[in-house]
């Protein structure tokens, strides 16, 4: 695990996806929900771990789904390299 960085606001932004980046990331925590609790959106799923993943300072969840399509569990993974600027951007 990556060494623990500075918390960052409850309402940071980061994003949630059920694909791990090939490069790029670093894994900073692991979110589990206990039985029953799951989502079955990515927009309610982001909304219930956003607490804890602004305080792990992530930037990337890759969520796991279940059988029965709810989320379960998330790894949080940090960003290691600067984003690139958006085409046309000074």
């Amino acid at each position: 695990m990556a060494p623990r960085a500075p918390a960052r606001s409850p309402t940071c932004e980061f994003s949630v996806t059920a694909t791990v980046p090939s490069a790029g990331y670093e894994e900073v925590g692991l979110i589990e929900f206990q039985t029953g609790r799951g989502t079955n959106t990515a927009a309610d799923y982001h909304d219930a771990i956003a607490p804890q993943v602004c305080a792990a300072a992530g930037d990337l969840v890759v969520g796991q789904i279940s059988n029965n399509g709810t989320y379960i569990r998330g790894v949080v993974m940090r960003r290691t390299e600067p984003t690139a600027p958006a085409a046309g951007a000074q």
